[in-house]
């Protein structure tokens, strides 16, 4: 069990509010509420959350890890290559299946999936750029 300090339920509160957040968002907002955060602190707090299950890292190939609650919904994701947005979209359970009926036990997946979304691809609409 990991130790509950006000700090991570600070950055859980974050993840929470923002949804798909890089460490500088996280960051940015931690450091409204406490004067002197160190990255280090944050670091090991998110390692530690991670471990524990109760927030899921993606790894983009942008380079930049991002931090989502883990709400045991089942789902993937699409990243904007154009605006970096994340978006969830409900998972295949096909792809899950066949994997079942050959044997594997699958514990936990996710798929990251890179295009333009509908937004970006709108030239009217303004997406903002999160990457």
């Amino acid at each position: 069990m990991y130790r509950v300090t006000e700090q991570r339920k600070s950055i859980v509160d974050i993840i929470k509010r923002l949804g798909h957040s890089n460490l500088s968002e996280i960051y940015n907002e931690l450091s409204k509420e406490y004067d002197k955060i160190a990255l280090s602190t944050i670091y090991r707090s998110l390692e530690s959350l991670e471990e524990q299950k109760v927030i899921r890292r993606l790894s983009s190939k942008y380079g930049e890890d991002f931090y989502e609650y883990f709400d045991q919904t089942k789902h993937d994701h699409f990243i904007c290559s154009k605006c970096g947005k994340i978006y969830d979209i409900p998972k295949t359970k096909l792809s899950l299946k066949k994997l079942k009926e050959n044997g594997f036990e699958v514990e936990e997946s996710t798929t990251l999936i890179y295009g333009i979304c509908k937004n970006c691809l709108n030239e009217t609409s303004k997406c903002p750029r999160h990457l």
